[in-house]
């Protein structure tokens, strides 16, 4: 019945805050070397001397790279949702909350598959997609959602929470980019609920699993977010930005750990909610830790 509820409550919401982003959003905003697009202190390349001495335009190239990464794999991420969910409504009850809830977010992220495509292709570079082997893995992660519905569902929640913690701190600053600010801004709001929705699915449904799907998943589940981390920093285009000395950058960060630290700040949420409802215990850390996730 909470469950149920909750749901009722999401769909009043989607309704309320519904938004058509190709006109609702201001699209004239320039993409340009005057503003950061994230918290500079968050973009993967940060924290070394080599960034610190970079002029102020690199900086800022260097955060229009990390939120074109971010959009990037929110295409991919979203994308993978959308194919899952047109399987998954066919076992539901079309009179049913959740039917019409996943057909709410089904077409919120349509919404924002256009608006991270329309700022790719704004700023230049409309055909940059996720490495190929996300692209294989998309493929299993859609398939995946009508035979393994919970290690699905556990699969987009890495791509929400880990993208949502650095909208969440850059939306702090107020010398942001109007556009990107604007597109984290919606982004953020519509993710509230559809992590709202996917949190009381695994809450209900985790601890009725077999032992065998819950190692499965606790197995799995590390791989799935370590392929999704590893989508945020894609050195060529770093390069293509044309930041000064990009290729001595990326090194600098990979050999002071900085991109491994990025990893783990952008995971602690999602994390935190594993251990919550009992995805994660103590002794299924390791694995976590081997792929440098904690």
């Amino acid at each position: 019945m909470q469950t149920t509820n909750l749901v009722n409550t999401l769909n009043e919401r989607s309704m309320e805050n519904m938004i058509h982003p190709l006109k609702d959003i201001d699209w004239s905003t320039p993409i340009d070397a005057q503003q950061y697009f994230i918290d500079p202190s968050l973009s993967f390349l940060s924290g070394t001397k080599e960034f610190d001495e970079l002029p102020d335009e690199d900086k800022i190239k260097a955060t229009l790279g990390d939120v074109m990464n971010l959009f990037a794999v929110g295409l991919w991420a979203e994308q993978v949702l959308i194919h899952g969910y047109v399987r998954s409504i066919f076992r539901l009850s079309a009179d049913s909350p959740d039917f019409r809830y996943r057909l709410h977010e089904m077409e919120e992220e349509i919404h924002h598959n256009m608006m991270f495509s329309e700022f790719l292709k704004k700023a230049g570079y409309g055909s940059h997609k996720v490495k190929k082997s996300a692209l294989f893995w998309g493929w299993f992660f859609r398939h995946m959602s009508a035979y393994h519905p919970d290690l699905f569902m556990l699969a987009i929640l890495a791509g929400e929470e880990t993208t949502d913690i650095i909208a969440k701190e850059s939306l702090k600053r107020t010398d942001l980019n109007p556009l990107s600010s604007r597109i984290m801004e919606v982004h953020r709001e519509d993710e509230s609920r559809h992590r709202a929705y996917a949190r009381s699915q695994i809450k209900y449904s985790f601890n009725k699993l077999s032992f065998i799907r819950k190692t499965h998943i606790r197995m799995i589940l590390p791989l799935i977010t370590k392929l999704v981390v590893q989508q945020f920093v894609r050195p060529e285009i770093y390069i293509k930005l044309g930041i000064k000395n990009a290729d001595l950058l990326i090194q600098k960060a990979k050999e002071n750990n900085i991109i491994k630290k990025r990893q783990q700040f952008v995971c602690q949420k999602y994390i935190n909610l594993l251990k919550n409802v009992g995805v994660i215990k103590k002794r299924h850390l390791f694995i976590w830790k081997a792929l440098g996730l904690v």
